[in-house]
């Protein structure tokens, strides 16, 4: 994004969640060729099931949405969807203490 000349704010800032997401989405055209770009999509599509869209300014608002409307649901929370993606175990040099 830096690269892009996204400002830093919507890098690692104060911005809002969507604005990064905005930000994001706003350069993810750009970065065809590099991995970033599938990682992208193969995200969207794993496990939000979003395929036939690419992750532009144009599909922001739909993809935002769908993905919010998804996160809502108690089966995508974090552990949720670790248990769809088959993650068999999580590693962390985290104090196990303040993983709640």
């Amino acid at each position: 994004m830096r690269t892009n000349g996204v400002a830093e704010r919507l890098c690692t800032g104060d911005a809002s969640d969507r604005e990064k997401f905005d930000a994001w989405a706003a350069t993810v055209p750009q970065t065809i060729g590099n991995p970033l770009y599938h990682w992208t999509h193969l995200e969207l599509r794993r496990p939000f099931g979003i395929t036939g869209k690419l992750l532009s300014p144009a599909t922001a608002d739909d993809i935002w949405e769908q993905c919010n409307d998804l996160l809502a649901q108690d089966n995508f929370s974090a552990r949720g969807i670790m248990k769809q993606m088959n993650v068999k175990m999580v590693g962390t040099t985290g104090r196990p203490d303040r993983l709640a």
